[in-house]
């Protein structure tokens, strides 16, 4: 997108909340099927369009974790939607721990391409859960007295979070309980 496009997309984006939460939903399932979410996430971000639609994010960025993570939880969530389609090909470029313990079974690939909900695959929505699964991580945070920093009970609350987001997306029930469960657990 050319450096002009972009400033007007930027200084428009609070026109997104004018769209039909189905458009907006279809849109984003769509960006979440191709190869390499992330890069499209991270785009909308740059556009301020992202959390428009899916406000619950903002309140992720900068919010610190454990330093046995890379990111700080917003980064996280967007690396985990992109990161999730290359756990279960196989196809990251690095061996991880994930990589590595995630198993393998005869017609995975197609098992994963199947239509679950609203149209869409499994692995969109698992892609879309890698968006939103730490979503309440931000209302949860507390640090202990030894300085241990902790997120008690936010894959319970990020459930019902999740619930909020993809009823105002207006999903189906299917979809929401799919997500709804994949976060909780």
């Amino acid at each position: 997108i050319v450096t002009h496009t972009a400033d007007l997309i930027r200084a428009h984006a609070f026109r997104i909340t004018k769209v039909s939460p189905e458009r907006i939903r279809d849109e984003l399932l769509k960006l979440l099927e191709v190869p390499n979410a992330t890069a499209a996430l991270r785009c909308l971000d740059d556009l301020e369009l992202l959390c428009y639609f899916i406000p619950e994010l903002a309140q992720a960025k900068n919010v610190t974790q454990p330093k046995e993570h890379h990111w700080d939880v917003f980064n996280h969530m967007l690396e985990t939607a992109g990161q999730v389609e290359a756990v279960i090909s196989g196809s990251a470029s690095y061996s991880s721990f994930a990589t590595d313990i995630v198993p393998k079974f005869q017609d995975m690939n197609e098992y994963f391409r199947e239509e679950v909900s609203d149209g869409h695959s499994r692995l969109t929505l698992i892609k879309l859960t890698g968006l939103i699964h730490d979503i309440a991580k931000p209302a949860t945070k507390s640090v202990d007295s030894s300085g241990r920093v902790r997120f008690l009970g936010h894959h319970t609350e990020g459930a019902d979070v999740s619930d909020r987001i993809l009823k105002r997306l207006r999903f189906s029930s299917r979809g929401m309980e799919l997500v709804r469960l994949m976060v909780q657990n």
